[in-house]
Protein backbone atom coordinates (compact mmCIF):
# COMPACT_ATOMS: atom_id res chain seq x y z
CA UNK A 1 0.00 0.00 0.00
CA UNK A 2 1.48 3.13 -1.34
CA UNK A 3 1.83 6.00 1.57
CA UNK A 4 -0.46 9.26 0.76
CA UNK A 5 2.09 11.28 1.56
CA UNK A 6 4.38 10.16 -1.31
CA UNK A 7 4.40 12.23 -4.36
CA UNK A 8 3.50 10.62 -7.43
CA UNK A 9 5.70 11.02 -10.42
CA UNK A 10 2.61 13.19 -12.51
CA UNK A 11 2.51 15.46 -9.22
CA UNK A 12 6.39 15.53 -9.01
CA UNK A 13 6.39 16.92 -12.96
CA UNK A 14 3.27 19.50 -12.05
CA UNK A 15 5.32 20.96 -8.90
CA UNK A 16 8.39 21.00 -11.12
CA UNK A 17 6.55 23.09 -13.51
CA UNK A 18 5.10 25.71 -11.19
CA UNK A 19 9.11 25.99 -9.67
CA UNK A 20 9.68 26.98 -12.79
CA UNK A 21 7.24 29.27 -13.47
CA UNK A 22 7.63 31.02 -9.95
CA UNK A 23 11.64 31.03 -10.95
CA UNK A 24 11.11 32.64 -14.55
CA UNK A 25 8.58 35.63 -13.31
CA UNK A 26 10.92 36.34 -10.71
CA UNK A 27 14.57 36.40 -12.36
CA UNK A 28 12.81 38.15 -15.50
CA UNK A 29 10.74 40.66 -14.02
CA UNK A 30 12.12 44.17 -13.20
CA UNK A 31 10.52 44.44 -10.01
CA UNK A 32 13.04 44.38 -6.91
CA UNK A 33 10.29 45.35 -4.26
CA UNK A 34 8.22 48.77 -3.26
CA UNK A 35 9.59 49.31 -0.04
CA UNK A 36 13.22 49.08 1.69
CA UNK A 37 15.15 47.36 -1.22
CA UNK A 38 17.97 50.06 -0.96
CA UNK A 39 18.71 49.27 2.28
CA UNK A 40 20.04 45.56 1.20
CA UNK A 41 21.26 46.71 -1.71
CA UNK A 42 23.31 49.74 -1.37
CA UNK A 43 25.31 47.69 1.35
CA UNK A 44 25.87 44.54 -0.90
CA UNK A 45 27.16 47.30 -3.67
CA UNK A 46 29.43 49.29 -1.31
CA UNK A 47 31.03 45.99 0.42
CA UNK A 48 31.24 44.78 -3.80
CA UNK A 49 33.05 48.43 -4.17
CA UNK A 50 30.79 49.32 -6.85
CA UNK A 51 28.75 52.16 -4.53
CA UNK A 52 29.51 55.88 -4.77
CA UNK A 53 28.17 56.87 -2.12
CA UNK A 54 27.17 56.81 1.54
CA UNK A 55 25.41 53.87 3.07
CA UNK A 56 21.96 55.50 4.59
CA UNK A 57 20.47 52.76 6.73
CA UNK A 58 19.92 49.54 6.39
CA UNK A 59 17.73 46.49 8.30
CA UNK A 60 20.57 44.00 7.69
CA UNK A 61 24.14 44.93 6.59
CA UNK A 62 24.79 40.90 7.05
CA UNK A 63 22.53 40.47 4.10
CA UNK A 64 23.96 42.81 1.84
CA UNK A 65 27.43 41.45 3.03
CA UNK A 66 27.31 37.87 2.30
CA UNK A 67 25.49 39.12 -1.46
CA UNK A 68 28.22 41.40 -2.07
CA UNK A 69 30.88 39.21 -3.79
CA UNK A 70 27.76 38.15 -6.66
CA UNK A 71 26.84 41.76 -6.76
CA UNK A 72 30.79 42.45 -7.76
CA UNK A 73 30.59 39.47 -10.36
CA UNK A 74 27.41 39.74 -12.05
CA UNK A 75 26.83 44.40 -11.18
CA UNK A 76 23.63 43.33 -10.92
CA UNK A 77 21.10 42.69 -7.81
CA UNK A 78 19.86 38.94 -9.46
CA UNK A 79 21.86 37.16 -7.04
CA UNK A 80 19.38 38.24 -4.24
CA UNK A 81 16.28 36.97 -6.31
CA UNK A 82 18.62 33.51 -6.65
CA UNK A 83 18.65 33.36 -3.20
CA UNK A 84 15.44 34.59 -2.05
CA UNK A 85 13.79 32.02 -4.58
CA UNK A 86 15.70 28.91 -2.66
CA UNK A 87 14.73 30.40 0.82
CA UNK A 88 11.05 30.41 -0.35
CA UNK A 89 11.77 26.95 -1.37
CA UNK A 90 12.79 25.94 2.02
CA UNK A 91 10.47 27.48 3.83
CA UNK A 92 7.51 25.68 1.29
CA UNK A 93 9.97 22.18 2.31
CA UNK A 94 9.83 23.06 6.03
CA UNK A 95 6.21 23.65 6.43
CA UNK A 96 5.78 20.16 4.58
CA UNK A 97 8.02 18.30 6.63
CA UNK A 98 6.74 20.22 10.04
CA UNK A 99 3.24 19.20 8.85
CA UNK A 100 4.37 15.88 9.22
CA UNK A 101 4.76 15.12 5.28
CA UNK A 102 1.24 16.06 4.39
CA UNK A 103 0.97 16.77 0.84
CA UNK A 104 -2.34 19.58 1.42
CA UNK A 105 -0.06 21.38 3.24
CA UNK A 106 2.70 21.10 0.66
CA UNK A 107 0.34 22.21 -2.03
CA UNK A 108 -1.06 25.06 0.09
CA UNK A 109 2.57 26.62 0.77
CA UNK A 110 3.81 26.49 -2.72
CA UNK A 111 0.28 28.33 -4.24
CA UNK A 112 0.10 30.98 -1.48
CA UNK A 113 -0.21 33.93 -2.91
CA UNK A 114 2.13 35.36 -0.66
CA UNK A 115 4.67 33.47 -1.56
CA UNK A 116 4.85 34.52 -5.18
CA UNK A 117 4.18 38.07 -3.75
CA UNK A 118 7.37 38.06 -2.50
CA UNK A 119 9.36 35.87 -4.89
CA UNK A 120 10.74 39.17 -6.46
CA UNK A 121 11.34 41.10 -3.40
CA UNK A 122 14.98 42.01 -2.63
CA UNK A 123 14.33 41.72 0.83
CA UNK A 124 15.82 40.10 4.26
CA UNK A 125 12.68 38.69 5.91
CA UNK A 126 12.43 35.75 3.54
CA UNK A 127 15.70 34.49 5.30
CA UNK A 128 14.33 35.53 9.06
CA UNK A 129 10.85 33.86 8.07
CA UNK A 130 12.67 30.76 7.80
CA UNK A 131 15.01 30.72 10.51
CA UNK A 132 12.03 31.68 12.93
CA UNK A 133 10.01 28.95 11.05
CA UNK A 134 12.54 26.55 12.65
CA UNK A 135 12.59 28.54 16.54
CA UNK A 136 9.11 28.15 16.06
CA UNK A 137 9.55 24.17 15.33
CA UNK A 138 12.02 23.70 18.36
CA UNK A 139 9.84 25.50 20.87
CA UNK A 140 7.07 23.68 19.95
CA UNK A 141 9.36 20.39 20.08
CA UNK A 142 10.20 21.32 23.58
CA UNK A 143 6.70 21.33 24.55
CA UNK A 144 6.23 17.83 23.67
CA UNK A 145 10.12 16.17 24.55
CA UNK A 146 11.03 19.06 27.66
CA UNK A 147 14.61 18.56 27.06
CA UNK A 148 16.40 21.71 27.02
CA UNK A 149 18.46 21.62 24.05
CA UNK A 150 15.39 21.90 22.04
CA UNK A 151 15.37 25.66 23.82
CA UNK A 152 18.75 26.22 22.96
CA UNK A 153 17.82 25.83 19.34
CA UNK A 154 15.16 27.63 19.37
CA UNK A 155 16.84 31.11 20.59
CA UNK A 156 19.90 30.22 18.46
CA UNK A 157 17.08 30.56 15.25
CA UNK A 158 15.38 33.28 16.55
CA UNK A 159 19.01 35.17 17.10
CA UNK A 160 19.68 34.10 13.28
CA UNK A 161 16.25 35.77 12.53
CA UNK A 162 17.00 38.95 13.99
CA UNK A 163 20.81 39.07 12.62
CA UNK A 164 19.21 39.14 9.39
CA UNK A 165 16.17 41.48 10.35
CA UNK A 166 16.04 43.32 13.41
CA UNK A 167 12.65 44.55 13.20
CA UNK A 168 11.79 40.44 14.39
CA UNK A 169 12.02 41.92 17.80
CA UNK A 170 9.19 43.51 17.65
CA UNK A 171 6.92 40.33 16.62
CA UNK A 172 9.84 38.22 18.81
CA UNK A 173 8.57 39.91 22.08
CA UNK A 174 4.91 38.39 22.41
CA UNK A 175 6.35 35.05 20.97
CA UNK A 176 8.82 35.07 23.70
CA UNK A 177 5.76 36.37 25.97
CA UNK A 178 3.63 33.80 24.74
CA UNK A 179 6.00 30.79 24.79
CA UNK A 180 7.54 31.37 28.33
CA UNK A 181 5.56 33.21 30.60
CA UNK A 182 4.84 30.00 32.45
CA UNK A 183 8.76 28.35 31.87
CA UNK A 184 11.04 28.48 34.65
CA UNK A 185 13.69 31.35 34.79
CA UNK A 186 16.52 29.22 33.99
CA UNK A 187 14.54 28.60 30.43
CA UNK A 188 13.78 31.79 29.53
CA UNK A 189 17.48 32.39 30.46
CA UNK A 190 18.78 29.41 28.21
CA UNK A 191 16.57 30.53 25.53
CA UNK A 192 18.14 34.68 25.57
CA UNK A 193 21.49 33.12 25.89
CA UNK A 194 20.99 31.42 22.85
CA UNK A 195 19.67 34.31 20.68
CA UNK A 196 22.94 35.84 21.29
CA UNK A 197 24.80 33.13 20.32
CA UNK A 198 22.53 33.22 16.93
CA UNK A 199 23.22 37.38 16.54
CA UNK A 200 26.83 36.75 16.42
CA UNK A 201 27.48 37.09 12.76
CA UNK A 202 25.70 40.35 13.15
CA UNK A 203 28.28 40.70 16.15
CA UNK A 204 31.24 40.17 14.62
CA UNK A 205 30.62 42.45 11.47
CA UNK A 206 28.95 45.19 13.20
CA UNK A 207 32.50 45.25 14.87
CA UNK A 208 34.64 45.01 11.94
CA UNK A 209 32.64 48.10 10.59
CA UNK A 210 31.73 50.26 13.79
CA UNK A 211 34.33 48.62 16.12
CA UNK A 212 31.25 48.42 18.33
CA UNK A 213 28.96 45.07 17.95
CA UNK A 214 25.60 46.04 18.94
CA UNK A 215 25.52 49.09 16.95
CA UNK A 216 22.96 48.04 14.11
CA UNK A 217 20.90 46.55 16.27
CA UNK A 218 20.77 49.48 18.97
CA UNK A 219 20.63 51.87 15.44
CA UNK A 220 17.88 50.31 14.15
CA UNK A 221 15.36 49.33 17.06
CA UNK A 222 15.50 52.77 18.11
CA UNK A 223 15.47 54.19 14.96
CA UNK A 224 12.03 52.26 14.76
CA UNK A 225 10.92 53.35 18.19
CA UNK A 226 11.73 56.82 17.00
CA UNK A 227 9.45 56.66 13.79
CA UNK A 228 6.37 54.89 15.89
CA UNK A 229 6.17 57.79 18.13
CA UNK A 230 6.49 60.58 15.54
CA UNK A 231 10.42 61.42 16.53
CA UNK A 232 11.92 60.46 12.85
CA UNK A 233 14.00 62.70 10.91
CA UNK A 234 10.87 62.30 8.24
CA UNK A 235 7.53 62.92 9.05
CA UNK A 236 5.41 59.96 8.79
CA UNK A 237 3.45 60.28 5.35
CA UNK A 238 1.45 58.12 2.96
CA UNK A 239 -1.71 57.57 1.04
CA UNK A 240 -4.85 56.93 3.10
CA UNK A 241 -6.40 54.92 0.30
CA UNK A 242 -3.33 52.93 -0.33
CA UNK A 243 -3.33 51.81 3.61
CA UNK A 244 -7.01 51.00 2.93
CA UNK A 245 -6.05 48.89 0.16
CA UNK A 246 -3.17 47.24 1.98
CA UNK A 247 -5.35 46.48 4.82
CA UNK A 248 -7.97 44.63 2.72
CA UNK A 249 -5.19 42.87 0.65
CA UNK A 250 -4.10 41.17 3.99
CA UNK A 251 -6.97 39.78 5.11
CA UNK A 252 -7.74 38.35 1.62
CA UNK A 253 -4.11 36.44 1.73
CA UNK A 254 -5.01 35.26 5.15
CA UNK A 255 -6.45 31.46 4.18
CA UNK A 256 -10.45 31.62 4.80
CA UNK A 257 -10.55 28.60 6.98
CA UNK A 258 -7.97 30.09 9.38
CA UNK A 259 -10.58 31.90 11.03
CA UNK A 260 -11.73 28.46 12.58
CA UNK A 261 -8.38 28.44 14.59
CA UNK A 262 -10.64 30.43 16.97
CA UNK A 263 -13.32 28.08 17.85
CA UNK A 264 -13.13 26.95 21.35
CA UNK A 265 -11.94 23.55 21.33
CA UNK A 266 -8.76 24.42 18.89
CA UNK A 267 -8.13 27.36 20.40
CA UNK A 268 -7.80 26.10 23.47
CA UNK A 269 -5.28 23.47 22.52
CA UNK A 270 -3.35 25.78 20.34
CA UNK A 271 -3.59 29.04 22.28
CA UNK A 272 0.26 30.43 22.41
CA UNK A 273 0.47 29.94 18.11
CA UNK A 274 -2.82 31.85 18.25
CA UNK A 275 -2.09 34.40 19.95
CA UNK A 276 1.43 35.15 18.85
CA UNK A 277 -0.55 35.25 15.15
CA UNK A 278 -3.59 37.45 16.37
CA UNK A 279 -0.58 40.01 17.55
CA UNK A 280 1.68 40.13 14.34
CA UNK A 281 -1.64 40.58 12.61
CA UNK A 282 -2.58 43.93 14.74
CA UNK A 283 0.80 44.85 13.99
CA UNK A 284 0.73 44.29 10.14
CA UNK A 285 -2.50 46.06 10.18
CA UNK A 286 -1.37 48.54 12.18
CA UNK A 287 1.57 49.76 9.77
CA UNK A 288 -0.81 48.02 6.89
CA UNK A 289 2.75 46.16 5.10
CA UNK A 290 1.99 43.36 3.37
CA UNK A 291 5.73 41.56 2.92
CA UNK A 292 5.26 41.42 7.23
CA UNK A 293 2.64 38.82 6.72
CA UNK A 294 5.64 36.19 5.28
CA UNK A 295 6.68 36.27 8.86
CA UNK A 296 3.74 34.16 10.11
CA UNK A 297 2.45 32.65 7.33
CA UNK A 298 3.89 28.99 7.66
CA UNK A 299 2.21 28.89 11.31
CA UNK A 300 -1.22 29.64 9.53
CA UNK A 301 -0.80 27.23 6.93
CA UNK A 302 0.29 24.77 9.76
CA UNK A 303 -2.30 25.49 11.16
CA UNK A 304 -4.69 24.73 8.73
CA UNK A 305 -4.07 20.88 8.68
CA UNK A 306 -6.70 20.20 11.37
CA UNK A 307 -9.21 22.10 9.59
CA UNK A 308 -9.56 21.09 6.01
CA UNK A 309 -11.15 18.22 4.58
CA UNK A 310 -10.87 17.32 0.89
CA UNK A 311 -13.91 19.77 0.12
CA UNK A 312 -12.18 22.51 2.08
CA UNK A 313 -8.21 22.11 0.63
CA UNK A 314 -9.64 22.20 -2.54
CA UNK A 315 -11.62 25.37 -2.51
CA UNK A 316 -8.81 26.72 -0.57
CA UNK A 317 -6.26 26.00 -2.87
CA UNK A 318 -8.26 27.71 -5.90
CA UNK A 319 -9.03 30.78 -4.05
CA UNK A 320 -4.69 30.06 -3.58
CA UNK A 321 -4.57 29.67 -7.42
CA UNK A 322 -6.78 32.85 -8.34
CA UNK A 323 -4.95 35.29 -5.82
CA UNK A 324 -1.33 34.11 -6.99
CA UNK A 325 -2.57 35.14 -10.52
CA UNK A 326 -3.64 38.21 -10.08
CA UNK A 327 -0.93 39.20 -7.52
CA UNK A 328 1.70 37.96 -10.82
CA UNK A 329 -0.04 40.34 -13.46
CA UNK A 330 1.93 43.41 -12.52
CA UNK A 331 5.14 41.43 -12.37
CA UNK A 332 4.36 40.08 -15.62
CA UNK A 333 3.67 43.12 -17.41
CA UNK A 334 7.17 44.41 -15.62
CA UNK A 335 8.82 41.56 -18.02
CA UNK A 336 8.07 43.92 -21.06
CA UNK A 337 6.82 47.40 -19.53
CA UNK A 338 7.79 49.33 -16.94
CA UNK A 339 5.05 50.68 -14.91
CA UNK A 340 4.56 53.31 -12.17
CA UNK A 341 4.58 50.02 -9.67
CA UNK A 342 4.28 46.56 -9.70
CA UNK A 343 3.01 46.35 -6.14
CA UNK A 344 0.02 45.19 -6.16
CA UNK A 345 -1.77 47.34 -4.26
CA UNK A 346 -0.10 50.81 -5.65
CA UNK A 347 -0.19 48.98 -9.39
CA UNK A 348 -4.61 48.58 -8.26
CA UNK A 349 -4.61 52.47 -7.80
CA UNK A 350 -2.52 53.13 -11.04
CA UNK A 351 -5.20 51.21 -13.26
CA UNK A 352 -7.20 53.96 -14.27
CA UNK A 353 -4.14 56.25 -15.42
CA UNK A 354 -1.89 53.19 -15.55
CA UNK A 355 0.90 53.71 -18.32
CA UNK A 356 3.25 50.76 -20.55
CA UNK A 357 6.47 51.79 -21.19
CA UNK A 358 9.11 50.13 -23.04
CA UNK A 359 11.69 51.56 -21.36
CA UNK A 360 11.76 51.91 -17.87
CA UNK A 361 12.54 55.07 -15.81
CA UNK A 362 15.99 53.63 -14.05
CA UNK A 363 17.28 52.82 -17.57
CA UNK A 364 16.46 56.42 -18.29
CA UNK A 365 18.52 57.45 -15.91
CA UNK A 366 21.14 55.08 -15.97
CA UNK A 367 21.79 56.87 -19.47
CA UNK A 368 21.93 59.93 -18.39
CA UNK A 369 24.12 59.19 -15.69
CA UNK A 370 26.20 57.31 -17.98
CA UNK A 371 26.13 60.95 -20.61
CA UNK A 372 27.03 63.00 -17.69
CA UNK A 373 29.95 60.73 -16.37
CA UNK A 374 31.52 61.40 -19.76
CA UNK A 375 30.94 65.42 -20.27
CA UNK A 376 31.72 65.55 -16.77
CA UNK A 377 34.23 62.98 -15.56
CA UNK A 378 35.69 62.42 -11.87
CA UNK A 379 33.34 64.74 -10.62
CA UNK A 380 31.53 64.82 -7.11
CA UNK A 381 27.60 65.14 -7.62
CA UNK A 382 24.86 66.68 -5.47
CA UNK A 383 21.70 65.15 -5.88
CA UNK A 384 18.19 66.86 -4.91
CA UNK A 385 16.01 68.23 -4.28
CA UNK A 386 15.40 65.33 -1.82
CA UNK A 387 17.31 63.88 1.18
CA UNK A 388 17.23 60.70 -0.03
CA UNK A 389 17.44 60.90 -4.20
CA UNK A 390 20.97 60.29 -4.30
CA UNK A 391 20.48 56.73 -3.11
CA UNK A 392 18.30 56.56 -6.03
CA UNK A 393 20.97 57.19 -8.65
CA UNK A 394 24.04 55.48 -6.29
CA UNK A 395 21.85 52.07 -6.86
CA UNK A 396 21.20 52.30 -10.49
CA UNK A 397 25.07 53.88 -11.72
CA UNK A 398 27.29 51.16 -12.16
CA UNK A 399 30.62 52.88 -14.10
CA UNK A 400 33.30 54.57 -12.23
CA UNK A 401 33.15 58.41 -14.10
CA UNK A 402 31.32 59.58 -11.20
CA UNK A 403 33.20 60.17 -7.80
CA UNK A 404 30.50 60.59 -5.54
CA UNK A 405 26.47 61.06 -5.37
CA UNK A 406 25.99 62.96 -2.38
CA UNK A 407 22.48 64.40 -0.26
CA UNK A 408 21.83 67.75 -0.58
CA UNK A 409 20.83 67.25 2.49
CA UNK A 410 24.63 66.46 3.93
CA UNK A 411 25.58 69.57 1.91
CA UNK A 412 23.24 72.15 3.59
CA UNK A 413 24.74 70.89 7.05
CA UNK A 414 27.66 71.11 5.81
CA UNK A 415 26.69 74.87 4.95
CA UNK A 416 25.73 75.43 8.45
CA UNK A 417 28.56 74.21 9.83
CA UNK A 418 26.98 71.45 11.68
CA UNK A 419 26.52 67.92 11.55
CA UNK A 420 23.39 67.46 13.82
CA UNK A 421 20.27 66.78 11.74
CA UNK A 422 18.10 66.07 14.79
CA UNK A 423 18.11 65.96 18.50
CA UNK A 424 15.60 64.74 21.32
CA UNK A 425 15.60 64.72 24.69
CA UNK A 426 13.25 63.44 27.42
CA UNK A 427 13.62 64.92 30.91
CA UNK A 428 12.13 63.31 34.02
CA UNK A 429 11.20 66.26 36.08
CA UNK A 430 10.98 66.23 40.08
CA UNK A 431 7.28 68.28 39.52
CA UNK A 432 5.71 67.08 42.74
CA UNK A 433 8.70 66.67 45.21
CA UNK A 434 11.45 68.64 46.18
CA UNK A 435 14.44 66.85 44.55
CA UNK A 436 17.75 68.06 44.14
CA UNK A 437 18.46 65.93 40.95
CA UNK A 438 17.14 65.47 38.03
CA UNK A 439 18.21 63.46 34.86
CA UNK A 440 17.49 63.10 31.07
CA UNK A 441 17.94 60.89 28.23
CA UNK A 442 19.07 62.21 24.71
CA UNK A 443 19.71 61.11 21.60
CA UNK A 444 20.04 62.65 17.62
CA UNK A 445 20.87 61.95 14.23
CA UNK A 446 23.61 63.84 12.48
CA UNK A 447 26.13 63.32 9.80
CA UNK A 448 29.67 61.71 10.78
CA UNK A 449 32.05 63.78 12.24
CA UNK A 450 34.82 61.98 10.45
CA UNK A 451 33.00 63.19 7.20
CA UNK A 452 35.70 62.55 4.39
CA UNK A 453 33.43 64.18 1.43
CA UNK A 454 35.27 67.15 0.27
CA UNK A 455 31.73 68.89 0.21
CA UNK A 456 33.92 72.39 -0.48
CA UNK A 457 34.84 71.19 -3.99
CA UNK A 458 31.21 70.29 -5.22
CA UNK A 459 30.08 71.90 -8.66
CA UNK A 460 27.45 70.26 -10.13
CA UNK A 461 24.16 68.90 -8.98
CA UNK A 462 21.73 66.66 -10.69
CA UNK A 463 18.29 66.53 -9.76
CA UNK A 464 14.98 65.09 -11.89
CA UNK A 465 13.30 68.35 -11.50
CA UNK A 466 13.95 71.75 -13.52
CA UNK A 467 14.81 74.15 -10.50
CA UNK A 468 17.01 73.37 -8.09
CA UNK A 469 16.53 73.35 -4.06
CA UNK A 470 19.25 75.35 -3.59
CA UNK A 471 19.51 78.74 -5.35
CA UNK A 472 23.48 79.32 -6.26
CA UNK A 473 23.11 76.32 -8.58
CA UNK A 474 21.97 77.02 -11.81
CA UNK A 475 20.88 74.47 -14.96
CA UNK A 476 23.33 74.45 -17.48
CA UNK A 477 22.14 71.14 -19.35
CA UNK A 478 19.01 68.80 -19.76
CA UNK A 479 19.05 65.02 -20.54
CA UNK A 480 16.30 63.12 -21.14
CA UNK A 481 15.51 62.61 -17.71
CA UNK A 482 18.10 63.96 -15.48
CA UNK A 483 18.93 67.82 -15.17
CA UNK A 484 22.67 68.89 -14.43
CA UNK A 485 23.28 72.18 -12.36
CA UNK A 486 26.18 74.53 -11.87
CA UNK A 487 27.75 76.34 -8.79
CA UNK A 488 27.35 80.20 -9.96
CA UNK A 489 29.90 81.99 -7.29
CA UNK A 490 28.35 85.54 -6.85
Amino acid sequence: MKKQNKFERKEKIIIAVVFLILIAITLTTQYIGSTDTSSFTSPSKYFAGKYQAKIRSSHSYLWGFLNSPYVAFTESFISFKIFNLFILSLIIFSVYYMSGKNKKIFYLALFSPLIWYMAPWINSIQISSLFFLWCYFFIKRHSSSKKLKNIFYSGIFFGLAAAFWHAIFFFGLFFIIFYFYDKKAFELSLFLIAILIGLIPNFILDFFLYNYPFHSLLKNTLGTFSNLFGLGVYSHFGSFELSILNRILIILLIPFYFWKSYYKDFFKKNYRIILFITTSLIIIMINSQIRYLLLIFPFIILLLLEHLDKNKFKKQIIIFILLSAIITIPYLLQIFYSTPSAELSSFIGNLPSLQLDKISQEQIFQQDLNQIAKNFPNQIFLVGNFPDDYQTLANIYWGEGISEFVSVQDYQLFLQNSSVLIEREIRFSPININDRREFWISGGIGKPLADNTDYSSIKYAISEEKEFCLEEFKIIKSYESLNLFEKKND
